[in-house]
């Protein structure tokens, strides 16, 4: 059986989206042995819905952020 968690994430939700992947990943140990599930997740940096010049922090810092939890979701 293949399941497909889809996630759309704005950056202020970086934090949530963590513990999302972190918990998803504990609970698939859980699992039955033939299921295959992947994590589609969009992160939205763009500049008509953030307003980067008066964030505190960059882009750059959020994408990084995703590239790392990714790094632990195999």
């Amino acid at each position: 059986m293949k399941i497909i968690i889809s996630v759309f994430a704005l950056p202020y939700e970086i934090d949530e989206l963590d513990v999302i992947v972190r918990e998803l990943k504990k609970a698939s140990h859980f699992l039955k042995l033939g299921y295959d599930w992947t994590i589609d997740v969009t992160l939205c940096t763009s500049d008509d819905i953030i307003d980067w010049k008066r964030s505190g922090l960059p882009r750059s810092y959020f994408v990084e952020r995703l590239h790392n939890i990714s790094a632990y979701a195999d």
